[in-house]
């Protein structure tokens, strides 16, 4: 998963692609971030900011899906289905198509795929705490 995320993060191209590889795997994407500073995309920004904005109750398996993009990156992170995730960070000198003002690209694979219609029963009930990151130097 790593190793493809790698691949499709050196495009330099700001974009969901989920058929380089084998395809068949979830895709988060985030620009902007060091390779130090993922933690805080994934914790922070994809799951403490994006929690609450999940429709409840948990364990529907067709939450309505109107604010997807509120919440979408949450519910790939938490899919009970997930058994590997890869993420690669790519330095992009030239900047990041489709991403004005930075130079990083960070991918994250997840295989098998979560956010799949008609089954988020797969989207678990946060343990009601929000993840805390901590970066060191």
């Amino acid at each position: 998963m790593a190793t493809i995320a790698a691949q499709i993060a050196a495009s330099c191209t700001y974009g969901h692609n989920t058929t380089a590889g084998s395809g068949d795997y979830g895709q988060n994407i985030g620009a902007g971030y060091t390779s130090s500073q993922v933690p805080v995309m994934i914790g922070d920004d994809m799951y403490n900011k994006e929690m609450p904005n999940y429709p409840l109750p948990y364990g529907l398996d067709d939450p309505d899906t109107s604010n997807f993009d509120s919440w979408g990156h949450f519910s790939q992170i938490v899919w009970k289905g997930t058994q590997q995730v890869g993420c690669a960070t790519q330095f992009c000198p030239n900047g990041v198509v489709g991403a004005e003002f930075t130079q990083y690209f960070t991918v994250c694979n997840y295989y098998p795929p979560g956010n799949i219609q008609g089954a988020y029963s797969n989207v678990g009930a946060p343990l009601d705490q929000p993840i805390t990151v901590e970066l060191t130097n």
